[in-house]
């Protein structure tokens, strides 16, 4: 990924899906922060408690900041120093972000990456330089939301800082653009522990949806009555579960044993909006009533 010159990251056509709108930073999170007063109201309206409803607003836009951060550490050896007051999220009707644009970040690199000596490029002692620029920097960006969003409910910081944290360490899930290898993981894990980072618990690192000898071998771990297994765009790729589902572990599980395991569609779980709660309260009596 670092063949390609860093332009390429932040470059798109600008297109939105009808009815989006763009909000920056300011929007979101200045004042009392309205619009995600709003959208959490009408989460509690729909039945969310309070604190989760606060805890997915986190997840979803200062989360969604870290996202393309993590994916450029990982993926290209390079480091977005995100500008807060560039960023714009579009940002659904219903109020949940679809998409993000970085704007044009300073880009900060080692002096031995292809991308020393570009143009906007800063080429910096080492590639722990490198991360503690990054990292930093999306901490500030990520701070006056995690604020907000503790505003909006009786939650802690730290539960909201670990969505930010959870996001910068899965920056490689659910994507084919590259394919991830262990140095890259190595790299996301080296970003979520830089000093000084806000959030408390140790992310989750890598890409979830993979199957390796490590997530085989917790299978037995797993003492549940009853198993819902989400496969799809936003979960587990349908192959990979039919990989873990084919393995003896994953077999010997009691709930599995007992045949009391359900496949759903991760798109629907979770989700938001009155679409998603009828279609989840349609599954739930599927597997749990009929």
């Amino acid at each position: 990924m670092a063949g390609r010159p860093p332009a390429t990251y932040f470059d798109h056509d600008g297109g939105t899906a009808h009815g989006d709108v763009t909000l920056t930073l300011a929007d979101l999170a200045a004042g009392d922060a309205p619009r995600l007063r709003a959208t959490h109201a009408d989460q509690v309206a729909e039945g969310w408690p309070a604190p989760a409803g606060a805890v997915f607003l986190s997840g979803w836009f200062a989360g969604m900041l870290a996202g393309p951060v993590g994916f450029g550490v990982a993926a290209a050896g390079a480091g977005f120093v995100v500008d807060p007051g560039q960023v714009r999220w579009q940002v659904a009707p219903e109020g949940w972000p679809t998409m993000i644009d970085l704007g044009r970040p300073i880009v900060v690199v080692d002096t031995t990456h292809p991308w020393a000596g570009l143009p906007g490029v800063e080429a910096v002692a080492s590639s722990a330089v490198v991360l503690e620029r990054t990292v930093t920097a999306l901490a500030a960006a990520s701070e006056p939301l995690v604020a907000a969003c503790h505003g909006l409910a009786r939650v802690g910081r730290a539960g909201l800082w670990n969505e930010v944290g959870d996001r910068l360490g899965m920056a490689l899930a659910h994507q084919t653009v590259v394919p991830v290898t262990p140095a890259m993981v190595a790299v996301l894990e080296a970003a979520t522990r830089v000093p000084g980072v806000p959030w408390r618990a140790q992310p989750v690192v890598g890409p979830d949806a993979s199957v390796n000898k490590e997530s085989l071998e917790r299978l037995p771990e797993i003492d549940a009555d009853w198993l819902v297994e989400a496969t799809g765009s936003e979960g587990m790729p349908r192959a990979a579960y039919e990989e873990v589902a084919a393995s003896p572990l994953y077999q010997a599980i009691p709930a599995v044993k007992a045949g009391r395991v359900h496949v759903v569609d991760a798109n629907l779980w979770p989700g938001f909006g009155h679409l998603w709660a009828r279609a989840l309260v349609d599954d739930l009596e599927r597997l749990f009533v009929n």
